[in-house]
């Protein structure tokens, strides 16, 4: 009895596995792979950023339409020896209301990004690649700024540049040419600050809802409430702790703007904006870590 099987009958074949063939990223890159996650999954929802983007082209078309306006009518008045406002200091002006878009993307996909994550156990993934903490951090914070940026340092830079383009001649060119550098500072001033706040409440509570209320609720009704309390009662250092109140102080100094008299000094309100920064970077990462050593991953 032959009892011999032929190689061909013997061999199994494994229908449902399929090899990876796209391009593998090192690992000191991975990040980048979460920060493009972050970005498309946010870029997904129908109001949530997309709202918000064609919200800022409005007000950058706003903003170029009046800034031509105000050049034409300072070089038709300024023959006439009339002082007028700079069409310059219209990109100053225009940063309030980038920041207000740039605090609808915070909202709607910063604070989510890592509470999300918490919430439904995702370092179980992340964690089981070999990512660290700090990479996974970086991917969060990169993802984040791109969206956040899109506002907030795009919008001015796109107004400076229309401004330059708008110049009569090359000194002309060269005199404006500053603008584009503040605007830039600026934007890489408040970015930041409107990406790591968010992301630390949302690591801190662990809830999209939760984190999105309470972002609110410090942006909005606690910065005016300090901002109202420090006119009040002539206490120009409460104004510290109001995030739009030290944006506003820091970007006023580099454009060349005088300051309000209730206004906080411009170094003390920088050095509160590094505070709140490190803070919530420190709280985001701390957050991460114990996620990791709390057994969701084994991440080196």
């Amino acid at each position: 009895m032959n009892t011999s099987t032929s190689p061909a009958r013997a061999t199994i074949h494994e229908l449902g596995y399929e090899p990876y063939r796209g391009v593998r990223v090192p690992p000191t890159l991975r990040f980048l792979a979460i920060s493009h996650n972050l970005v498309t999954v946010a870029w997904r929802s129908r109001w949530g950023v997309k709202a918000p983007i064609f919200l800022a082209a409005i007000i950058t078309v706003a903003f170029t339409g009046g800034m031509y306006l105000g050049k034409q009518v300072e070089s038709h008045l300024s023959t006439q020896g009339v002082p007028m406002l700079r069409a310059d200091a219209i990109i100053y002006q225009s940063l309030a209301a980038f920041r207000f878009v740039g605090f609808l993307l915070a909202l709607t996909a910063v604070c989510p990004a890592v509470a999300d994550d918490l919430k439904a156990g995702a370092f179980q993934f992340y964690f089981s690649r070999p990512i660290r903490p700090r990479d996974y951090v970086l991917g969060k914070v990169l993802g984040a700024s791109a969206l956040v940026g899109i506002a907030m340092l795009a919008g001015p830079l796109v107004l400076s540049l229309l401004r330059l383009a708008m110049a009569k001649d090359g000194s002309d060119l060269a005199r404006h040419l500053p603008l584009f550098l503040r605007a830039l500072a600026s934007g890489a001033m408040s970015t930041p600050v409107y990406v790591l706040i968010p992301l630390a409440i949302g690591a801190w509570v662990k809830n999209r809802r939760v984190a999105q209320g309470l972002f609110a609720i410090y942006t909005l009704a606690l910065g005016n409430t300090l901002v109202q309390a420090g006119e009040a009662y002539d206490q120009p250092l409460l104004r510290l702790a109001s995030v739009d109140a030290c944006l506003d102080a820091v970007s006023g100094w580099i454009f060349g703007i005088d300051p309000r008299p209730e206004a906080a000094p411009a170094w003390a309100s920088a050095l509160s904006l590094v505070a709140l920064g490190s803070l919530a970077a420190w709280l985001v990462l701390r957050q991460v870590k114990r996620a990791e050593r709390s057994g969701v991953g084994g991440g080196s």
